[in-house]
């Protein structure tokens, strides 16, 4: 008996596991290019050297949270140091294709 209840909660489990989807897609890439507008706070991301992007420009209307090697930098230090991005990853939103994040 012990053995059916732990059988059903462990297929339980597993059937959640896969029910649950992303929200996000992450495309790694070789470098990028960083448009930018202060006055609305707005901008464009081109991806260079991404061979899984189905595209290669992306955008983002607020800023994007951005990590640096771990740790959090200011949306203002990457507009100066973007083009330091070294095998950059974007996290972009499933549904409306915006940029979330960018780690590198």
């Amino acid at each position: 008996m012990i053995r059916i209840s732990i059988l059903v909660a462990c297929l339980f489990q597993m059937g959640i596991a896969h029910a649950t989807t992303a929200t996000t897609y992450a495309y790694e890439a070789n470098s990028l290019k960083l448009a930018y507008s202060e006055i609305s706070q707005a901008g464009t991301i081109r991806l260079f050297g991404c061979s899984r992007c189905d595209k290669s420009v992306f955008s983002f209307t607020t800023p994007p949270y951005i990590l640096k090697q771990g740790n959090t930098v200011p949306f203002a230090f990457f507009l100066k140091d973007y083009w330091n991005a070294k095998y950059p990853t974007l996290f972009v939103d499933k549904n409306t294709s915006q940029v979330i994040q960018i780690t590198y």
